[in-house]
């Protein structure tokens, strides 16, 4: 958009993205500027629509009372944020973590480490794009944050784009080249992608900044063990034996 202030594309991806974050004010600031240039575009008024009612909605989610966690005083954002980590770690109540952490980002928008966990918990849910969001939005702020980082790395390996993963992991490393975490993830990913030697050059690179670090232990066994099973798995069959009224062909092969 700094390029192209014009763009209906681009402002109704923007106020769709925001949408999508719950940032309704701003959502709405940026549809309302689309429809300024085209009042006939007709996806801008559905999505319009769309914002005010899930405005509308949220505004009377947030009168509702959560749940009261014992011993956490949720009228602060890391009070929020601890009963979302408790209700997702204790219950699995993703919902219930997740109106945790939006009503923790309506107090401290900015606040990193709560978009990183909603991030995980899009991720867990396999809310791929909605997640995708979220941490891309922490990211361009913050282009070396390393939880940022592991959790986008995570979130692509999980969906099953592998280069994508590896590619975001890999611009981590460029900015925490000792991360245990990042170098872990890499070897993983690489071995996802059957790129075997690369993948044990990267654990034992690893082992070698940190021999005590039990996953990199056991991802490199693990390693050791898959690579034992393929190379029996190509050892061409030994002669064949020959037992009585078999024969011999000139080949030297069972006939």
């Amino acid at each position: 958009l700094k390029n192209n202030l014009t763009s209906e594309p681009l402002m109704f991806q923007e106020a769709k993205i925001l949408n999508a974050m719950k940032q309704f004010d701003e959502a709405e600031r940026s549809i309302k500027k689309l429809l300024l240039y085209n009042r006939n575009n007709a996806d801008a008024k559905i999505l319009a629509n769309n914002i005010r009612d899930e405005k509308n909605k949220s505004i009377e989610n947030a009168r509702q009372p959560l749940p009261a966690t014992p011993g956490l005083d949720t009228s602060t954002s890391d009070g929020l944020f601890a009963a979302a980590r408790k209700a997702a770690f204790d219950s699995n109540n993703y919902p219930l973590a997740k109106a945790y952490l939006f009503k923790a980002l309506r107090i401290s928008p900015d606040y990193a480490d709560i978009q990183i966990f909603l991030g995980r918990i899009y991720t867990w849910t396999k809310n791929y794009d909605s997640g995708r969001i979220v941490l891309r939005r922490v990211l361009a702020k913050k282009s070396d944050y390393e939880d940022a980082i592991v959790a986008y790395t995570d979130l692509e390996y999980f969906s099953g784009d592998y280069d994508r993963a590896l590619e975001i992991c890999k611009t981590g490393l460029r900015n925490n080249p000792a991360s245990e975490v990042l170098m872990l993830q890499e070897a993983n990913i690489l071995d996802a992608l059957n790129r075997f030697d690369e993948a044990d050059r990267t654990i034992q690179k690893l082992l070698m900044l940190n021999i005590n670090n039990a996953n990199a232990k056991a991802v490199a066994n693990s390693f050791r063990k898959a690579k034992n099973n393929r190379i029996s798995n190509t050892q061409p069959p030994g002669p064949a034996k020959k037992t009585d009224g078999d024969t011999i062909s000139s080949d030297g092969l069972l006939a």
